[in-house]
C-alpha cells in the first residue's frame, strides 16, 4: 500500500503542463539574452555588408588601385592588416564629425 495520495491522470497532465510552461518561459528568457548578445555581432555584419555594397557601386578604375595598394601593404607587413581598419574607422568618424559641423 502506498502512502502517497492517488493522483489522477488529469492532475498529472496539469502538473506536466505547468512544468513545461515554466521551462518554456525559461528558454524564452535565455533566447532573448542570447539574441541580445548576437545583436552586436549582427550589426557589425550589417555594416560590413553596407560597406561592400558601397564599394561595389564605385567605379572599378577607382577601387582597383586602392585594393592593389592595400594588398601590397599587407603583403610587405602583415601586422598592418590590424592597424588599417582602425585608422580607416577613425578617419571615417572624423569625416562624419566634419560633415555634421558643415551642415
Amino acid at each position: 500500500m502506498s502512502l502517497r495520495p492517488a493522483v489522477s491522470h488529469a492532475e498529472r497532465l496539469a502538473l506536466r503542463r505547468r512544468g513545461l510552461a515554466l521551462r518554456s518561459s525559461l528558454l524564452r528568457t535565455q533566447a532573448v539574452a542570447h539574441a541580445t548578445e548576437l545583436h552586436t555581432v549582427l550589426s557589425w555584419v550589417d555594416h560590413v555588408q553596407d560597406a561592400w555594397i558601397w564599394l561595389r557601386q564605385r567605379p572599378p578604375g577607382l577601387m582597383l588601385p586602392m585594393a592593389a595598394v592595400a594588398v601590397a601593404g599587407v603583403w610587405r607587413k602583415p601586422s598592418r592588416l590590424w592597424r588599417w581598419p582602425l585608422r580607416a574607422w577613425s578617419a571615417w568618424k572624423l569625416w562624419q564629425r566634419v560633415a555634421q559641423r558643415r551642415a
